[in-house]
């Protein structure tokens, strides 16, 4: 009895907002949100999203249950997984680590974890591939992981360790690519790896920081999400989280929360709307570090922020000098940023001088999405606590379609 059909869960609990009367911009949300997100919340437990505009009062818009027959609508606090928005963080820890004048073209082997030997292929492998999917890392999740399966930190080295871009066994269409920058594969290793050796490095500095969740929460909190003041972003945050969902058929099967893998810097944190929303306004500010609405945040932080949004327009040192191959795998006008995607006008893109930055993030129960564009000091936050659910599109169009002085 508690696998519900779909439009059942649809109807349990309405939407709930934070519009007034008197709001006119987020009534404005308001109307966008039932023409463009309100069919995915219709496919979701529950829904919480918060959209916000410099200047503007932020909007909040909640639907359906944290648990399937609670009657509990989510709210500001309620947390979700974030899935592979977790990257952005973790890229953005780079990015302040180039913004103290760190060489993040440099390669990466100088400054390897114990247990780290590369294959010779992969010894040019450097900070800025691995945040943008070109160093080589042709597989998401390494080969020897199995879902439901225990994966060690000596598994995750002996998989990173054996990598070889040339012979990619078990891709595929992917071929062997014997240069690095290779080209785009999105990778969940490429990113966790990263994250291990940016720990490592900090670590260095005299903070410890072990691989596991407690160790990349803390790092994640003394880097980015304490001077945020986004208390109850974490892997194992406090508060009351959602329940995930898969939608099988036409019910929702209820799912195990994610666990930690040695990769978790790609995946692993939670969060709630109240949090996301300093995040949202934070990556905002990047791009307009005078306006009054960012006054408070560190200009540091700001400024790394605004360097991990730009999309990947080096020059290769490698002999693939084709600049489509650094492009990433969602449309042709979509360029890979550091784990951001950056959406370019006007094609793909209308209504907006400036690019789309955006990052989606999916696990077996949950769905997340953030999004902003520079232009119109303008974006939204979308948590779902059903896997599997497409709301790239539907963020996109609340941007483009959300009006601005």
């Amino acid at each position: 009895m508690r696998r519900v059909l779909l439009m059942a869960a649809a109807a349990i609990v309405g939407l709930v907002n934070t519009a007034h009367a008197d709001d006119a911009f987020c009534l404005s949300q308001l109307d966008l949100f039932l023409k463009y997100l309100s069919p995915k919340t219709s496919q979701s437990v529950g829904t919480a999203v918060v959209t916000y505009k410099l200047g503007e009062r932020p909007c909040y818009f909640y639907f359906g249950e944290t648990q399937f027959g609670n009657g509990v609508t989510p709210d500001a606090n309620t947390v979700f997984e974030l899935a592979s928005v977790t990257k952005v963080f973790t890229t953005a820890i780079l990015a302040m680590h180039q913004e103290q004048g760190f060489d993040v073209t440099g390669p990466v082997k100088a400054h390897l974890p114990p247990g780290y030997v590369l294959q010779p292929e992969e010894q040019g492998v450097t900070f800025q591939q691995l945040a943008t999917f070109t160093g080589g890392f042709w597989w998401s999740d390494p080969p020897g992981f199995t879902n439901g399966e225990h994966f060690s930190q000596s598994d995750f080295v002996d998989d990173v360790n054996s990598l070889d871009p040339t012979d990619p066994a078990g891709s595929g269409s992917i071929q062997g690519e014997p240069y690095l920058p290779t080209f785009n594969h999105y990778s969940n290793g490429s990113t966790g790896f990263l994250g291990q050796i940016l720990m490592h490095m900090d670590s260095s500095k005299g903070q410890q920081y072990p691989f596991d969740a407690a160790g990349f929460s803390n790092w994640i909190s003394d880097n980015l999400t304490g001077p945020l003041n986004m208390n109850h972003t974490a892997v194992h945050p406090g508060g009351v989280w959602a329940t995930g969902y898969k939608l099988k058929g036409k019910k929702f099967l209820p799912q195990d929360p994610f666990p930690w893998e040695p990769w978790g810097a790609a995946g692993a944190l939670r969060s709630n709307t109240a949090d996301m929303l300093k995040f949202l306004q934070a990556n905002i500010c990047a791009h307009h570090l005078f306006d009054p609405a960012c006054t408070g945040f560190s200009e540091d932080i700001l400024l790394a922020l605004g360097i991990a949004h730009r999309p990947n327009d080096y020059t290769p040192s490698g002999t693939l000098p084709d600049p489509t191959i650094y492009i990433g795998g969602c449309g042709s006008q979509v360029e890979q940023a550091w784990a951001w995607q950056y959406l370019a006008p006007p094609v793909l893109n209308p209504n907006n001088v400036t690019p789309i930055i955006s990052k989606d993030g999916g696990h077996a129960g949950f769905s997340a999405w953030i999004g902003f564009n520079p232009d119109k000091s303008y974006g939204l936050v979308i948590l779902l606590n059903t896997g599997g659910i497409g709301i790239i599109n539907a963020g996109q169009n609340m941007i483009q379609h959300t009006q601005t002085p």
